[in-house]
């Protein structure tokens, strides 16, 4: 339901941003299915007991925190966008330059909790992820959630790391464009650009497989990336729609088993056939050199 209730959100956003063009109604908008999409989350966790303490860690530890790193990047986000300076390239860049540094002061501020969040540590998350447990005030910069059965000591922290993630990844991408032969300040409903001519030119299914595969490793963020995130992640760079992650991977599923991943099962054989030609390649130079030295 959390996976479902997310991957819906993004949607609104998206439509939003493709939408409108005043930053003020975008903004707007954006923060109302945001509230909205909490609000059903809360519900969901007061009508749905945790089965046990994992279940309930893994909830605040990365299901609660990314909704709530919307919420926080998107006010930020805002309040950038509409104190952005007139002026050249060295002005834009100073004040990129100063956001950015706002941000790297924030998380040294909260230094040992994010190293935590980017090692995935798991050793205090007993004291951190469970309901009801204290942590001294000082270590915690501040606790606006007021529902005990919708927060603990550090859910809020771990949502505003992930919120300035996402905020630093916006500063660079402006301050690179400026530093790129075509400057473009983007308008604040633009979604990261791609890799300068590169499309998925394939079947939409087959990048779904590869992103699940992503996903199901972990290989970015340290697994802590949600599927929805990285087919996201995936659709900006290669210019294309997958859509709604969880109904692509119903079409996955309801093939035969022995086929379930026809594209990854595709790959492997066309690298194992180069891997061959390249091995018999040098066999026959080996051959060759071994003809000419006798």
């Amino acid at each position: 339901m959390t996976e479902e209730l997310y991957v819906n959100l993004q949607d609104e956003i998206k439509k939003i941003k493709d939408q409108e063009n005043e930053q003020v109604k975008i903004l707007y908008n954006i923060l109302n299915v945001i509230r909205s999409a909490l609000s059903r989350l809360k519900a969901y966790v007061h009508e749905t007991p945790f089965k046990n303490e994992s279940e309930q860690i893994y909830f605040f530890k990365h299901v609660k925190p990314k909704f709530y790193a919307l919420k926080l990047y998107y006010l930020e986000w805002y309040g950038m966008v509409t104190s952005v300076p007139a002026g050249d390239k060295d002005t834009l860049r100073k004040f990129y330059r100063d956001e950015l540094k706002a941000v790297q002061r924030f998380f040294q501020r909260v230094a040992f909790h994010y190293q935590y969040y980017r090692l995935g540590a798991t050793e205090l998350d007993g004291l951190y992820f469970k309901r009801g447990m204290e942590v001294p005030s000082l270590l915690i910069p501040d606790l606006p959630e007021d529902d005990p059965e919708f927060s603990t000591s550090q859910d809020y922290l771990f949502a505003k790391i992930r919120a300035y993630e996402l905020f630093q990844q916006e500063i660079i991408r402006r301050i690179q464009h400026l530093d790129s032969p075509e400057i473009v300040i983007h308008s604040p409903n633009a979604q990261p650009g791609p890799a300068a001519g590169l499309k998925w030119t394939g079947e939409s299914i087959n990048l779904v497989e590869l992103a699940y595969g992503i996903w199901l490793t972990g290989q970015i963020n340290s697994g802590n990336a949600t599927i929805s995130e990285i087919v996201r992640w995936l659709e900006n760079t290669l210019e294309i729609n997958i859509g709604r992650a969880y109904r692509r991977w119903t079409e996955i599923a309801r093939r035969d088993r022995i086929n379930t991943t026809k594209y990854i099962d595709r790959m492997r054989e066309s690298i194992n056939i180069r891997l061959e030609n390249e091995d018999d390649l040098k066999r026959k130079k080996r051959q060759a050199k071994k003809n000419r030295e006798n």
